[in-house]
């Protein structure tokens, strides 16, 4: 965003006093944006999106990936669709549990150098690895030649 300053002195009556040569500056908050994350098979991505940046930086160490309960991951790689995007993905995902990803500051600048703040933690992802059970109890009775049969399904 471009922001002017002009300072202008007026007398009593109206007439111009002074008039210094108007000043701007630019100003923005560039912050990357986490999206919401994708999950499939045994991988979760999240696409990061930098609006302003004119360079990115995203490295492994800038991006903190916070767990719960046994949620865990074997990889994490940063892939570049575009210029102005990145994606986050873990690989290998396994346990039960939520995984959310956070990014550091200063992994973009824009045109005047500014950094980026940091961005996150993401909505969390739900992991969910333990399929689930089903138990059949032994008849009652064990032994008939007439129904009903009764079995409990848990």
């Amino acid at each position: 965003m471009k922001n002017s300053l002009s300072i202008i002195a007026v007398g009593a009556l109206g007439a111009l006093l002074f008039a210094l040569p108007s000043w701007s500056a630019i100003s923005d908050t560039l912050r990357p944006v986490i999206g919401a994350a994708m999950v499939k098979q045994n991988s979760v991505t999240w696409p990061v999106t930098y609006d302003g940046a004119r360079k990115i930086d995203l490295k492994k160490r800038d991006i903190t990936i916070a767990k719960t309960g046994t949620a865990d991951y074997s990889g994490l790689r940063i892939q570049s669709p575009t210029s102005t995007t990145r994606r986050i993905k873990l690989a290998n995902v396994t346990g039960d549990g939520t995984l959310r990803a956070q990014i550091a500051p200063g992994t973009a600048r824009d045109a005047v150098g500014n950094r980026a703040l940091g961005a996150g933690p993401s909505d969390p992802v739900m992991v969910d690895n333990t399929a689930p059970t089903l138990t059949i109890s032994a008849p009652d009775p064990t032994v008939t030649n007439t129904g009903p049969v009764v079995f409990i399904i848990t």
